[in-house]
């Protein structure tokens, strides 16, 4: 009891100490290590000036004037970034150690699989992720109400968000296999044949809501084929990592322990499918396999105790994690570690 209770208390201290290293990174990086930075810091700058012709969430808004508000403007570009990593970080913590049977392996998950793209790149979609993740418990307990107050506050973040709604409709309590390897198999079968649904969408904006229309036509018309934004392999290391781990919790599914293992794993197979759904429209995609893909580093964790050598499944996964770090963010140069030597 006392060891277990030490092991515990290190654990914890070790979680604490990763944590303000990422929030540190997230706040302090040079302006383009990630991609996405020097185009937020543009975006400040015009929200300030109220020159603003984009279309933005308006927490965004709120977050950048309030900064400005209380720093002036040496700091408040500074201060934004801190303020999103702040609430990134707190809310994968705290849902990891609410949900997660190995919060260490489960922040470490993160950090090497998701945090380059929800913390240090697209920020505000990051937030929303954070604040739908911290949403499951709710679908578990059937508390409609907590999960619609929460989804719209990370709507607020990132408008995509609005497509996990129907989520709330998934039963947490049982599982029908078949259906769920059906339901893989229609996505790779979908992968293949989803050519016409970028013409769809276009020809229906005006059943949309302005603000989504609106965003949907500049991904889908604005930046046409020809652009970086349809650049994408479907089957590329990251997806087919989240893929293979869907399929062995799917197969493995009777030996999990947690009560939200069928949840996470329901969730994750949708998430599959809707990524391959919407490939025409890569945008939209990659984000939907980010968001609900995030449920992998609870389900990473709980996989290490289907096996007696744990230890040496912990070593296997977390040197997976580190190639798929390596792969994605420097081979492919996500982020941008020159900046450091510049």
């Amino acid at each position: 009891m006392v060891i277990s209770k030490y092991k515990a208390n290190d654990s914890f201290i070790l979680i604490l100490f990763l944590s303000y290293m990422l929030l540190m990174l997230a706040s302090l990086r040079p302006i383009g290590f990630d991609a996405d930075s020097i185009s937020y810091f543009e975006m400040m700058k015009s929200i300030i000036s109220n020159k603003v012709d984009f279309s933005v969430e308006p927490t965004f808004v709120w977050i950048v004037k309030s900064s400005y508000f209380l720093l002036g403007n040496d700091y408040y570009q500074r201060f934004t970034l801190f303020i999103y990593a702040l609430i990134n970080i707190s809310l994968i913590v705290i849902i990891i150690k609410k949900l997660s049977i190995n919060p260490l392996f489960s922040i470490l998950t993160y950090s090497f699989l998701f945090y380059p793209i929800l913390t240090l790149t697209q920020i505000r979609f990051g937030v929303a992720s954070a604040i739908f993740l911290f949403a499951i418990p709710y679908i578990y307990n059937r508390n409609l109400f907590l999960y619609l107050i929460t989804i719209f506050v990370a709507i607020m973040f990132h408008v995509s968000i609005i497509i996990l709604l129907p989520f709330y409709f998934l039963n947490s309590q049982r599982i029908k296999k078949q259906y769920y390897v059906l339901l893989f198999v229609y996505a790779i079968i979908i992968a293949f044949i989803n050519t016409n649904l970028k013409d769809i969408v276009l020809n229906h904006l005006d059943y949309f809501p302005n603000f989504i229309a609106t965003k949907l036509y500049v991904y889908l018309h604005v930046y046409g084929e020809d652009s970086k934004f349809f650049d994408i392999n479907i089957f590329n290391s990251f997806s087919l990592f989240i893929m293979s781990i869907y399929l062995f919790c799917l197969y493995h599914i009777q030996k999990f322990k947690s009560k939200y293992s069928i949840l996470l794993i329901k969730i994750l197979g949708w998430g599959i499918f809707l990524y391959t759904l919407s490939s025409f429209f890569p945008t939209l995609s990659i984000r939907i396999l980010n968001v609900l893909g995030l449920t992998s580093i609870l389900l990473l964790a709980e996989i290490i105790y289907l096996f007696k050598q744990k230890a040496i499944v912990f070593i296997l996964i977390f040197s997976i994690l580190v190639l798929m770090f390596y792969n994605i963010d420097m081979r492919h140069e996500l982020l941008n570690f020159g900046v450091f030597y510049e």
